[in-house]
């Protein structure tokens, strides 16, 4: 990786920086729902984990499914106080 090259050259070190920023946010970029973590040791980020959350469209327990706009209806009339 970019970050063991970083201990000969000065300017290695910005570049593996860089490596790290951009594996970053492409993980953020890449997800519709979920999470990254980064963990980091003695200063230096080590690991990039990335879990996704898959959606599927059966709905769960006191949920309803999307219509065909995507949005979720509750089949009751918007505006009328129940």
């Amino acid at each position: 990786m970019a970050a063991e090259r970083a201990e000969g050259d000065p300017n290695a070190c910005w570049a593996a920086r860089d490596d790290v920023d951009s594996r970053i946010l492409q993980a953020v970029r890449s997800l519709d729902y979920g999470s990254v973590e980064v963990v980091v040791h003695d200063s230096r980020v080590v690991q990039i984990e990335r879990r996704e959350k898959v959606r599927l469209d059966k709905p769960g327990p006191g949920r309803t499914a999307p219509d065909a706009s995507g949005s979720r209806r509750s089949g009751r009339s918007e505006g009328r106080a129940e």
